[in-house]
């Protein structure tokens, strides 16, 4: 495990539902879904050092492959898609706007994208996508 690839982390808003967030004056998940950045949740970690954590841990990951082999990372998809916000451009704001499903595949060969949530490997064999562990 990489301590810096682990998910961002929520605050006051960890083990809540979205309907309890929505509830509180303001509905501050919407205004939070709308821009991370700006409406961060209480005690929660700032997106950028999320970025900046994740990273670093895909460029040390990088150094000891330096014949460019393929890895496998796996991470959350906010973590995810803090990342590939840098490698297409995209401000942190934007990131709730890229579609990072379960199981899904992103490739990257930084600083370039090759393509984001890739889900056909997870197709069941009665030809829908279903999602691991569910069955026909």
């Amino acid at each position: 495990m990489v301590d810096d690839l682990r998910e961002l982390s929520l605050g006051e808003w960890e083990g809540r539902t979205v309907d309890e967030i929505r509830a509180r004056p303001g509905d501050p998940y919407a205004r939070w879904v709308r821009d991370p950045v700006q409406h961060l949740p209480p005690g929660a970690e700032p997106l950028p050092a999320v970025q900046e954590r994740a990273l670093r841990a895909i460029d040390a990951i990088a150094a000891v492959h330096p014949d460019g082999d393929e890895v496998l990372v796996v991470a959350h998809g906010g973590v995810i898609s803090a990342c590939l916000a840098h490698w297409l451009g995209l401000p942190l704001s934007s990131i709730w706007r890229l579609t990072v499903g379960n199981g899904s595949l992103s490739r990257v060969a930084p600083p370039r994208v090759l393509s984001v949530n890739e889900t056909a490997h997870l197709a069941r064999v009665d030809g829908t996508n279903g999602g691991p562990g569910l069955s026909p």
